[in-house]
């Protein structure tokens, strides 16, 4: 409405009327006004200004100039101003004005192809402006109609008709938008693809960022219709979920990477853009929440490229938060898809590695990984193996060096002493450092533990193979086996001590509640490898199962209310039933999506809204509950693995857990006894040797 004031009233600046124009009577408040468009427009701007930026001046104007050219009503009727003189220069007024009612036509036009939203968006009242205009004029209409009535009369304004939509109108309109659309998008994929090379001008630029708002309105209208309450299934299909991604594909990524290559000179067309595309996004995720997962990460996306264009620091930061803001929402309602962390690993503030390092490893780990994660690991795991980084933890720093070079295969040399300094700094570490600080820290370690030992999601890795149930060739782009020529099954020995290394450390400190969140993980990750006969046949000799006996049993000492251990589901999965919220453990989000945590968390865990993305992850509100809660579930869990026979058993009537001996491999067996064969007096080795040749009888007896 302001560019069509703009083009209609070049003399908008007047404020006051010519003195030379005739008289003619306003229509809403019996006012006398000059006739002419300038004083019309400055009687409404004054003495009507909640109606001046929603009503359509031209048409309201003509409206009044109609009510002249009839026959007048007799002097007795009131309510009327006008005069024969305006009646008799009725023409030459429209005379006068021919040509710039010419140009209100062209800009009519013009507001036409730009908004090409405008059909359906009246149809289903879903244009916040259209709706406005639609309302004043109608306003305008009914005071039109009540004007000849008596002054004493006073009537309210009646509402404004509305008009039912029907299903033909519906699916007129998404077939006509359906067909539109596919002539501008493939405009837009010509253009975008033939500019890629070459510098563009202000004006070319200008001309696509209104060939791509157009697009981006044929695709409103599309869904608008296609997805409106009222249709079926039927209807649906002409604006698949399919359709979100290509719209963002093409109407909106592909454009902005055109955009980001003309930096800083596209800068302003950027910035005008996204927030054309912001725009449209939001309204359709309000109006169309059948896609809302698809339109919530274009607004993640969306924000990020906002990030790219701002110079402020402080514009930044904040763009950055809504950016991962946006992420979290959509890894929340889809957990499993990997391109979600890899997101937000990318936003995550670059004095955090260890977060930043649980999150590319989470995306790599989940059922539908995202394969990109692999190359933008690279560039957190490069500066550690070339010793460029500074100003991180030490312990922080040897973990992740140590991570890297399993990744990448290179270094090798340093790895031994990567981990030695890990080590030799982890309980020190644990002890001293804030424990809010590394209850935080302890569920990045060992989820980024669990990632190593399944190397990082490689289809080669034989706990992954245990895991989705198949033995697949290593795939095309796996580049963690290929690269460095190490073999996989000396990389598995070597990640999986690495990580039993780190968990005797732990072990031993169970008395420590910071590092319940650790324990709490790593026995989330045993408890699904326990149900695996193939997975759990490679750990069982490895894992230290004794000291996790000890903890356990410490544990229990350690609870102020009875723990429940014998239940088969999750402690407090029942809350939703009895109408109470359930309130996970940060490290619950934490291990939400992975692998090998798939059969944990019931239905429902984590749908309490009243906990938004900053309390998740509070432990000062609820340090007591936390802890009585990680207590107990460490419990069950180990009950659980119990249950399963691998390692561990439960006296139900002493409360305690025992260790339960694995028998020894026959292969591993001979090979003790032979070694203890040659050479050995006394009779300590010859007991030793008995004993390994009682394994091998037991293991023969276990084959027939």
């Amino acid at each position: 409405m302001e560019r069509l004031i703009k083009a209609l009233l070049p003399n908008r600046h007047q404020t006051t009327p010519p003195p030379n124009a005739a008289w003619s009577g306003c229509l809403l408040c019996q006012a006398k006004t000059r006739q002419e468009l300038s004083a019309f427009e400055f009687h409404i701007r004054r003495d009507h200004s909640a109606l001046f930026d929603v009503t359509d001046i031209r048409k309201a104007f003509k409206r009044v100039l109609r009510q002249i050219a009839r026959p007048q009503p007799s002097a007795q009727s009131p309510g009327v101003f006008a005069t024969d003189a305006a009646a008799v220069h009725h023409d030459d007024w429209l005379d006068r004005h021919k040509d710039c009612e010419g140009q209100s036509k062209v800009d009519q036009h013009d507001k036409e192809v730009c908004l090409s939203s405008a059909p359906v968006a009246q149809l289903c009242s879903s244009s916040p402006e259209a709706s406005a205009d639609s309302r004043a004029s109608s306003d305008l209409s009914d005071h039109s109609e009540t004007a000849s009535e008596p002054a004493s009369v006073t009537k309210m304004i009646r509402q404004p008709e509305t008009r039912p939509v029907t299903l033909k109108q519906l699916v007129a309109e998404a077939e006509a938008s359906d067909a539109g659309l596919c002539v501008i998008e493939a405009k837009c994929i010509e253009y975008d693809g033939m500019q890629e090379a070459e510098l563009l001008g202000q004006e070319q630029y200008q001309a696509l960022v209104t060939l791509h708002k157009s697009l981006l309105g044929e695709y409103y209208d599309l869904f608008l219709s296609s997805w409106h309450p009222s249709v079926g299934e039927d209807l649906h299909r002409l604006a698949p979920k399919d359709r979100a991604v290509r719209m963002w594909k093409h109407g909106i990524h592909g454009f902005l990477e055109l955009l980001c290559r003309g930096l800083p000179e596209a800068a302003d067309h950027m910035r005008t853009f996204i927030n054309h595309a912001y725009s449209i996004v939001t309204l359709l995720c309000r109006e169309v929440p059948a896609l809302e997962n698809t339109w919530i990460e274009c607004l993640g996306n969306l924000s990020e490229y906002q990030v790219l264009i701002e110079d402020d620091i402080e514009d930044k930061r904040a763009w950055t938060d809504i950016a991962r803001s946006w992420h979290s929402m959509a890894a929340d309602k889809a957990p499993t898809l990997g391109r979600h962390y890899h997101r937000l690993a990318d936003l995550a503030l670059s004095g955090n590695a260890l977060q930043r390092l649980y999150l590319y490893s989470k995306s790599l780990c989940v059922p539908s990984p995202s394969l990109r994660a692999r190359e933008s690991i690279r560039t957190l795991f490069d500066p550690f193996l070339t010793g460029s980084i500074q100003g991180l933890d030490p312990v922080d720093a040897a973990f992740i060096r140590v991570h890297g070079i399993f990744f990448t295969g290179k270094c090798k040399e340093q790895l031994q002493t990567s981990i030695n300094e890990f080590l030799g700094l982890l309980e020190n570490r644990i002890e001293h450092q804030d424990s809010f600080l590394w209850l935080e820290k302890g569920y990045y370690l060992s989820i980024s533990l669990c990632c190593l030992m399944l190397d990082f999601g490689a289809e080669s890795n034989i706990l992954m193979q245990a895991l989705t149930g198949h033995r697949t060739n290593e795939r095309e782009g796996d580049k963690s086996t290929q690269e460095g020529h190490w073999n996989p099954e000396e990389r598995f020995e070597e990640a999986v001590h690495f990580a039993v290394r780190a968990c005797e450390v732990v072990f031993r400190r169970s008395g420590d509640i910071n590092t319940l969140s650790f324990i709490h993980t790593m026995l989330a990750f045993m408890h699904r490898m326990s149900q695996l006969p193939a997975a759990m046949s490679h750990l069982e000799n490895r894992f230290p199962l004794g000291l996790t006996c000890k903890m356990l049993n410490r544990l229990i000492g350690m609870t102020v209310t009875e723990p429940r251990i014998s239940t088969e589901v999750l402690p407090g999965s029942d809350k939703p039933e009895k109408g109470l919220s359930p309130l996970p453990l940060p490290e619950d989000y934490a291990l939400r999506g992975l692998l090998f945590t798939e059969h944990i968390f019931p239905s429902g865990w984590f749908d309490n809204s009243n906990l938004d993305e900053a309390e998740r992850y509070k432990e000062s509100e609820r340090r007591t509950l936390n802890r009585e809660q990680r207590l107990e579930r460490i419990l069950w869990l180990g009950r659980r693995i119990a249950s399963n026979g691998k390692g561990l058993t439960w006296d139900a009537k002493r409360r305690q857990f025992e260790e339960v001996r694995p028998p020894l491999s026959r292969t591993m067996a001979t090979r003790f006894a032979g070694v203890l064969g040659r050479g050995t007096r006394g009779s300590y080795p010859r007991q030793v040797q008995s004993w390994f040749r009682s394994c091998l009888c037991s293991d023969d007896a276990a084959l027939r």
